[in-house]
């Protein structure tokens, strides 16, 4: 059960800093322009 729940949370957390990611290059383009 706790597994099941770490795995998600994982998963969960490889998306959320994929999206930060994304969105850093986003701003870094911005500032540099």
């Amino acid at each position: 059960m706790f597994d099941e729940t770490l795995r998600w949370v994982l998963i969960d957390w490889k998306t959320v800093e994929s999206s930060v990611r994304r969105l850093q290059v986003r701003i870094v383009k911005a500032v540099k322009t």
